[in-house]
């Protein structure tokens, strides 16, 4: 086990498990030179906010597969997997974000600035009220292809969703979803900082 406390930020880290393996180079001269291969575990993240330690991410499994450096700054990601993934957010509307898998596949870059993935896929997300426990969002995937990112601009080439809800029914004064939807598609977006 590890832990780890910040002062000025106020923050802890534990990590339970961690495995490396690694053939990795890595060169600092005129330029940055990275080559090898790496795999890497790790289980049972937590990461705590504050005097209180309130929790703010915990993570049950990360597994990042075949990390190959090329020579240069070009490096590319095979697989990235994790499990049960859980965001808490604190302030004037606190929530939860749960994601039990996020799974990754083709990533790469070639200066460590600019990132390129084939796929990313999220299953069964969620956002739930820490107020009532009311789900605000929830789905049963959402997947994103060719996702591209350079310098602030970030575009995709589409996402699909899957069994879409958007402030489910109370029984109360919301006898019906806000939004709910089977399948949605979105294809071709772009955002970058200038023209949102």
């Amino acid at each position: 086990d590890v832990s780890a406390y910040l002062k000025q930020q106020e923050m802890t880290f534990h990590q339970e498990n961690f495995k490396l393996l690694s053939q990795f180079n890595l060169v600092f001269g005129e330029g940055i030179d990275i080559t090898g291969n790496s795999s890497l575990l790790l289980s049972n993240f937590r990461m705590l906010s504050g005097k209180e330690k309130l929790p703010m991410v915990d993570l049950q499994k990360l597994e990042l597969k075949e990390l190959k450096g090329l020579g240069g700054r070009k490096i590319t990601l095979k697989t990235l997997a994790t499990e049960n993934l859980l965001v808490t957010l604190q302030g004037e509307i606190p929530m939860e974000i749960k994601v039990p898998e996020i799974d990754l596949a083709g990533l790469e870059t070639e200066n460590l600035t600019s990132i390129k993935v084939e796929d990313f896929l999220f299953t069964r997300p969620s956002i739930v009220s820490s107020v009532n426990g009311k789900k605000i969002v929830d789905l049963d995937k959402l997947s994103i292809t060719q996702v591209n990112y350079d310098d602030g601009f970030v575009s995709f080439a589409g996402a699909d969703l899957q069994t879409f809800l958007f402030l489910d029914a109370d029984g109360n004064k919301n006898k019906t979803p806000v939004l709910a939807f089977k399948n949605g598609n979105i294809s071709d977006v772009s955002w970058s900082p200038e023209k949102g």
